[in-house]
């Protein structure tokens, strides 16, 4: 059995000007061939090819941080798997994709998430970064990208945090400096991976970072 079977996939996703979310999933399928997809959508159109996926659809918006934490309960409630792995719908994949993931699932030690991108536009990411997996103990705005793959363990842990609570109820974006935030204050490590296995084809960012104009705007290291 391959490394799908180890793990929950969520994806987020909602209604934009340029749909990303076809791609990002052809993207994926590409690399984990059998990966089980739950959508978790926004209202509105929703363009994707329905294949091996759970798709629930909101009755309401309810903007990127809460979908993102509908979908965290929702994994950990149902899901039965020894990983979480949540993103967001923008996300494409290299051929190491695969590798990466053996790896994080083979981590012995507690650990907040490894995030399966590296933002190289990050002010905040050392420069050289290391080769291979990093532990960066970043701090709310300083965590750039959100595609964690964290254990159940962690999952549950980043639900019934009051960082993460008081997060929910003040803001409805920023999820990757909400989850960064809050694994910070419970001191667990959080590993980013040099080059990255993945980069974002969207021309959105949660922290509200401009968009590069070719509209890939962080690529992979080269």
């Amino acid at each position: 059995m391959g490394i799908e079977s180890k793990i929950d996939f969520g994806i987020i996703t909602a209604p934009r000007e340029l749909p990303t979310l076809d791609y990002s999933v052809r993207s994926l399928r590409k690399h984990l061939p059998d990966c089980y997809l739950n959508i978790f959508a926004e209202p509105g159109r929703l363009e994707v090819e329905a294949y091996k996926m759970n798709i629930l659809v909101n009755r309401e918006r309810l903007g990127a941080l809460a979908n993102y934490n509908n979908a965290l309960n929702w994994i950990l409630k149902y899901g039965k798997k020894p990983y979480v792995w949540i993103t967001e719908d923008d996300y494409v994949y290299n051929s190491l994709i695969v590798k990466r993931l053996e790896e994080a699932v083979s981590y012995d030690g507690e650990f907040g998430y490894f995030n399966l991108f590296t933002n190289y536009w990050n002010p905040a990411m050392p420069n050289p970064i290391s080769e291979g997996w990093t532990d960066l103990q970043f701090s709310y705005y300083q965590g750039w990208g959100m595609n964690y793959l964290m254990s159940r363990e962690s999952a549950i842990k980043l639900s019934k945090s009051e960082t993460w609570r008081n997060y929910l109820e003040t803001t409805k974006k920023n999820i990757d400096a909400a989850v960064t935030d809050t694994f910070y204050k419970m001191g667990l490590k959080m590993f980013y991976h040099n080059p990255s296995p993945s980069c974002t084809c969207g021309v959105i960012s949660t922290l509200e970072h401009e968009c590069k104009t070719d509209g890939l705007h962080f690529r992979f290291k080269i």
